[in-house]
C-alpha cells in the first residue's frame, strides 16, 4: 500500500474519490514528500524516475508525466487544491461522473 493510499484509508475512510480533500494546505503534501519511495509510480518531488509528478514549482505547483526523461502533459497551478484535483483525476483516483443517459437518448 502506498503512503497516499494509507492516508486515504485513515483520513477519508477509503473513499479515493475524496482524495483532493486532503490538500487544503501543504501539510499532507509535505508528508507525501517525506514518506515517498522511489519505487512508487506517483512522485511528489522532482526525480529521474518514470511516473506521474505533482511537485512544488516556484510559487505554485506543477503536474506532469515523465517517461524516459521526457516530460509531457505539464500543467501549472497556483492553488494546491486545484493541482490535486487535476493530478489525482489523471492518476485515476477521482473518476468522472457516469453518464445517466444512454448514447441513443441524446438524439431524441
Amino acid at each position: 500500500m502506498s503512503y497516499i493510499d494509507k492516508l486515504i484509508e485513515e483520513k477519508l475512510g477509503g473513499d479515493e474519490s475524496r482524495v483532493a480533500e486532503l490538500f487544503e494546505n501543504d501539510s499532507i503534501f509535505d508528508e507525501l514528500i517525506a514518506n515517498g519511495k522511489n519505487s512508487d509510480w506517483y512522485h511528489f518531488e522532482p526525480k529521474t524516475y518514470d511516473g506521474e509528478y505533482f511537485i512544488k514549482a516556484g510559487i505554485g505547483y506543477a503536474c506532469y508525466q515523465q517517461d524516459r526523461g521526457q516530460k509531457s502533459h505539464s500543467m501549472s497551478f497556483s492553488d494546491i487544491h486545484q493541482a490535486a484535483i487535476h493530478y489525482f483525476t489523471n492518476a485515476g483516483y477521482i473518476k468522472a461522473p457516469k453518464q445517466k443517459n444512454k448514447w441513443w437518448q441524446f438524439w431524441a
